[in-house]
């Protein structure tokens, strides 16, 4: 039976605008889009531009993809601590909830 394809949601909050931030985790998710195959988009909420979401979708091996993304933080000069980062994985359901 084939895995069902994770997302992966990573959030954060700055202190303070970062535009070599911004740069560096752009360059980072296209690298693994292209290394792993997910789809890659960084947003921030609507009404606070400081709080920011990397979301990695269509991740069929969860612990292959968490050791790239490891790898690129390193290799993208990120610093996977600070801010504090997030991560939150989520699957599709099989089928409905049942109460």
């Amino acid at each position: 039976m084939a895995r069902p394809r994770s997302s992966l949601y990573v959030y954060f909050k700055l202190a303070a605008p970062d535009t070599a931030l911004f740069h560096r985790l752009t360059a980072m998710q296209a690298e693994l889009a292209w290394q792993t195959g997910a789809d890659a988009r960084l947003l921030h909420r609507r009404d606070d531009a400081l709080t920011w979401m990397e979301v990695y979708e269509g991740i069929t091996d969860t612990d292959a993809f968490a050791r790239a993304l490891d790898a690129a933080l390193l290799r993208h000069g990120i610093d996977p601590a600070a801010p504090a980062r997030h991560l939150e994985w989520f699957v599709p359901f099989d089928a409905p909830p049942v109460p």
